[in-house]
Parts: structure tokens; sequence; C-alpha cells
């Protein structure tokens, strides 16, 4: 299991973040707190329009090591919207676990080394979520 999977099913390794937007280098998993989803001026509106009683936040990450496949996963039912240098990402995978515990939804994306990465989260029932973003691991050797 990936070490940020690992801290959601520990609860462990977190780091608080009360406000959104916020900022967290790339090897760390932050709890953020989110606002009413029709008080967000997001950077772009959401892929997926969000419930308006729903909630939602930013967090930028920095730090990403190398070009390659990287993994954001949160603890909540969630849309997930991922951006580099302004452009949303595709998506390159995703999955949901509705039976792991701590872990409810993981997508992957494609991201060039160097850069910042905004994961925008959207259509969350509650006022807060874990979001652990890392390096996919292989999924040949899971």
């Amino acid at each position: 299991m990936a070490p940020g999977l690992l801290r959601f099913a520990r609860n462990d390794g977190f780091v608080s973040i009360t406000t959104s937007p916020a900022l967290a280098r790339i090897d760390r998993a932050v709890e953020l707190q989110l606002a009413p989803t029709k008080s967000i001026q997001f950077f772009l509106p959401p892929e997926q329009v969000p419930p308006r009683d729903s909630y939602g936040g930013e967090v930028t990450f920095f730090g990403v090591p190398h070009p390659g496949i990287y993994q954001v996963s949160v603890s909540r039912d969630a849309w997930i919207d991922v951006f580099e240098n302004g452009t949303r990402l595709p998506f390159v995978g995703a999955s949901e676990a509705k039976d792991c515990d701590g872990v409810r939804k993981s997508a992957r994306f494609a991201l060039a080394s160097g850069d910042l990465v905004l994961v925008q989260i959207s259509g969350a029932s509650q006022p807060s979520i874990k979001v652990a973003f890392e390096e996919a691991p292989d999924l040949a050797s899971e």
C-alpha cells in the first residue's frame, strides 16, 4: 500500500489545514477544512457540477520530483479536479473504494516535474476531507 494510503488507514501523519486555499508539499497528506460550495470561487468551475448544499476547497501541492503518474486520494466521496500550469488535467486512472477504511476515492494524473499542482475538491457532503498526494504505486506490484 502506498504511504499516503497507509496514513489514511492508520489515521496518522496528517497536516491539519484549517482554511482553503492551502499549500502543502507533495509528500504530505492534509486534512482540509472545506467551505460551502456556494461561497467558493474556484480557479475554474468543477468539471462535475456540485450539489448546492455540498462543500469544496483547494490545496496546492508543490515539489513534484520528476515526471510521472501521481495519485490523489480522498477520504470522502467528492469530485477531484487537478490543474497543472493553469490547465485542467484529465485523469489517467481512477478507483473508488466504498468498503476501504479511510480511503473513498483515488485518481491518477500524469504530471511534469517541479510544477505546482492545484487540487480542487468539490461536491463533498461534509466540511472536512483528508487528501493525500503522492507518486502512484506501480500497479503491477500491488
